[in-house]
Order: structure tokens, then sequence, then C-alpha cells
């Protein structure tokens, strides 16, 4: 079982640091990306290398990366994904972002076969703000790296038996977070979910706060003659429907 990972906040005081700071997200876009990320880590001591963009949404970035987790000789640098998320001062708070670790790290311990995991281990959390604690836009998420799902099953290489077997499990693996881990997710499509580059599980991404349901029951009356595991059942059906449909579009049937 793997620590707990909480978010660490990074207070930078320095003033050519803080400058650094502030107009990173914007240079993430471009030619020098891979060096910003470098030093933008190295604010928090985190040693990186051989950065590639990997992937680009309304709101974040992710990056494939060789991450130096290790001081120790003859210790193997970690692939991983950084996910730079960009955060709206004006609706976002840093309790709110913090849940994605922390949902990331619960359902880690989650899974229905031996010796796999229903998501990928998480390694950092890091916000990046001043000394007064304003959060100046960037929080970085640092995992295991996977080979995106969608990519997958865009592949003709692959058979398709092969394809349903992976969703057959992803699927799975989102009952057990449903009905076991009591973890509503919502935004569920092969786009936030990868294939474990260490055993080839499917591994669900994206824990956003905006895509988390915390009480399901907040939907219904008190007075719905409804129960906890009817509700859990009827979601599982709709996100899981959901996920095949996106999946069938995404295969070339042959």
């Amino acid at each position: 079982m793997p620590p707990r990972v909480e978010c660490k906040i990074v207070e930078e005081i320095d003033t050519l640091g803080l400058r650094k700071l502030q107009m990173t997200y914007a240079k993430l876009t471009g030619k020098d990306a891979s060096e910003n990320i470098k030093v933008l880590l190295g604010l928090a001591d985190i040693k990186v290398d051989k950065v590639v963009t990997t992937g680009r949404g309304s709101y974040s970035i992710v990056y494939k990366a060789k991450y130096k987790h290790s001081i120790l000789p003859f210790s193997k640098d970690k692939d991983v994904a950084i996910k730079v998320i960009k955060i709206d001062q004006t609706q976002d708070r840093l309790e709110d972002l913090s849940i994605e670790a922390e949902l990331l790290s619960k359902a880690y311990n989650y899974s229905p076969y031996d010796n796999s995991h229903t998501v990928p281990e998480i390694y950092k959390c890091i916000f990046f703000c001043d000394k007064a604690r304003n959060c100046n836009g960037i929080q970085i998420i640092i995992m295991e790296l996977g080979i995106p799902f969608d990519v997958m099953l865009k592949d003709d290489i692959l058979s398709l038996k092969y394809k349903v077997d992976k969703i057959n499990r992803i699927l799975i693996h989102y009952k057990t977070l449903v009905m076991d881990a009591n973890i509503y997710m919502f935004d569920v499509k092969p786009k936030n979910a990868t294939i474990s580059t260490k055993d080839g599980s499917p591994n669900i991404i994206d824990f956003g706060y905006k895509h988390v349901f915390y009480d399901i029951f907040d939907f219904f009356d008190d007075e719905d003659d409804i129960t906890e595991d009817d509700i859990k059942l009827a979601f599982l059906t709709i996100i899981q429907l959901q996920f095949m449909l996106i999946s069938i579009n995404l295969v070339k049937l042959k």
C-alpha cells in the first residue's frame, strides 16, 4: 500500500522565482514547455528529465517524463505522467482541488483483481502559491504513466478480443469505485482512462472535484422510498453505458 499523498503548498517568496511561477502556465504550451516544467518543479525540489507533452485539455496539460524519485545510487527513474492544472482563482479553492489527489490515493487501495489497481499510483501533488498563499494558478499532480485508453481502442494492430477484455475490466473497476469505495465519477470516457505499463491493467484517471459526486443522496428527497444500493446500481448502469457507447464509436469493427 503506497503512502497517502497530500497536496503540498510551495510558497515561493523569491522575486525572480515568483515571477517565473506567474508566467509559467502561459509558457507551458510553447516551444520551451519542457524546460519550463523542469524549472517549475525545481522550485519544489523535484527533478524530472526527458519531458514531452502528451495531451492538452481546456484546463490542464499532461506530460510524460522521467522522475528522479530517489537520491540512492543505481535507483531507476520512474516513467510518470505530469498533470499541470490551470486554477481559476475566482472559483477553485485549494481544498476542492486537493480532492483529486485524495480520491486517487483512496481508490488505489480498492481493486477487484489481485496484483492490480483501479487507478495509477500517485507520487506528488503540489500547489504553487506566493507567501500570502494566494494560489497563482498552478497545481501539479505526478502519477504513474499509462497508455491512453482511447489510443489503445484506435490501434488497428490490437485484436477486438483484447479491446473487449480491457473495456470489460475497466467497467468492473468503475463498479468497484461505486459499490465499494463510494466514489461517484460521472465524466467517464476512454480519454479519462489508461492502460498500466506495469501490469497491463486498465486504470481510471481524472478525479477532478467538478466530475465527482460526494453525496449522491443530494439528488433525492428524504421521502423517496429508495435505498443506497438502488442509487448505486442506477448510477453504475448509466456510467457504464456511457463508457461503452463512446468506446464502440472509437473501435473499428472489422
